[in-house]
């Protein structure tokens, strides 16, 4: 729904990427997304320089309307 554009710095290598993220998310519309945040999936990448997994931390927002777990 919103994008924003995240620096991440590679813990291993110390490459810096650039990640679109969102801010504003509806559990409804974007279901793929709410998923991979359920699964611990969605804040996670592959470093590009050195092939190292990486996770980041941003505040979001996430609207839940009419879902079960």
């Amino acid at each position: 729904m919103k994008e924003i554009l995240i620096s991440v710095r590679c813990l291993h290598c110390g490459h810096v990427s650039y990640v679109k993220s969102e801010q504003l998310i509806s559990a409804t519309l974007e279901p793929e997304i709410r998923e991979a945040i359920l699964k611990n999936t969605y804040f996670q990448g592959i470093c590009s320089c050195c092939g190292q997994p990486y996770a980041y931390f941003i505040r979001f927002c996430m609207s839940i309307r009419h879902m079960i777990l």
